[in-house]
């Protein structure tokens, strides 16, 4: 496939950037580079069961045959794998800020699978595994201030349920990312808006944004700005660099921002190479989860 439109730069009121060949023409190699190895892979679904906490699961993202491929999986669940077209899997990479020095994620249509459903990807004919860089982008700010950080960065409370850590996380995005100070709390605060049987609104942790503010105030004078973009472009650099170690050692690889999926066999090669790009960027090592 020839790789035409790789990159968008978006200026900061979100339009569309025009930067010089010369600038653009080595990020536009790195990139076609990277998608020419990734097409000699082979992606792969391996149809499921759905159950009925995926019963509600957006399926119009999906491929049209995947969809029917699920649908038949009900009364077939042995039924082969279903390739994965390569325009899924195919990287395009967007900056913004109107230069090449915030964001620059890599993203591609596989990447709106449900999560759940990822450890039914499958690479080469092998069944795969995920590793995770868990909180990113909050233990980078630390790391990246000499302080080597090994918590949970969104673990406000040791009782927290998966729901409860996920909110903080999204919360945690908001501060990193709106420069408005408020609009960040109002943006965090409202993730934990609900409403009663009567109508009646309330909020299950209205101080979440404070409670996050109190938990990291080493690096809380970096709210409120531009910093998650900023972390960004390190963030999707390691990528890069450990999507292309993979792919030299002979293995396909899928990317979604700071997590991994490799088939596996390649399990340890993932793990060593996240370790090393990361150390090199960032001067600490990271903490990574195996995900399934």
């Amino acid at each position: 496939m020839d790789i035409v439109l790789c990159y968008k730069i978006n200026s900061k009121d979100g339009k569309l950037v025009q930067l010089s060949k010369e600038e653009l023409d080595p990020y536009v190699a790195d990139l076609k580079l990277l998608n020419n190895k990734l097409e000699s892979h082979q992606v792969s679904f391996k149809p499921i069961l759905l159950n009925p906490e995926h019963s509600n699961s957006n399926l119009s993202t999906l491929p049209i045959s995947l969809y029917s491929a699920n649908k038949c999986s009900r009364c077939c669940p042995e039924r082969d794998n279903i390739e994965i077209p390569s325009s899924w899997i195919i990287y395009s990479r967007i900056f913004c800020r109107g230069d090449l020095e915030h964001g620059g994620r890599f993203n591609a249509r596989i990447q709106s699978f449900p999560r759940k459903w990822r450890r039914n990807i499958w690479i080469d004919g092998q069944p795969t595994v995920e590793l995770d860089i868990k909180g990113c982008q909050p233990r980078m700010l630390y790391h990246l201030q000499g302080k080597d950080y090994r918590d949970d960065p969104y673990l406000i409370e040791e009782n927290y349920t998966d729901e409860q850590r996920d909110c903080a996380k999204t919360a945690m995005q908001y501060l990193l990312n709106e420069p408005v100070e408020q609009r960040a709390k109002w943006g965090a605060r409202a993730l934990t808006k609900q409403t009663d049987e009567t109508g009646e609104v309330f909020f299950t942790d209205y101080y979440l944004p404070e409670k996050l503010i109190a938990k990291h105030q080493p690096i809380a004078h970096q709210f409120y700005g531009d910093v998650g973009v900023k972390l960004q472009i390190i963030e999707s650099d390691i990528a890069y660099m450990v999507k292309t170690d993979l792919l030299s050692l002979g293995y396909g690889i899928v990317g979604i921002h700071d997590s991994f999926i490799v088939p596996e066999s390649a399990q340890d090669m993932l793990y060593q190479s996240v370790m090393d790009r990361y150390f090199e960027r960032v001067g600490f090592y990271p903490v990574i989860k195996q995900e399934y």
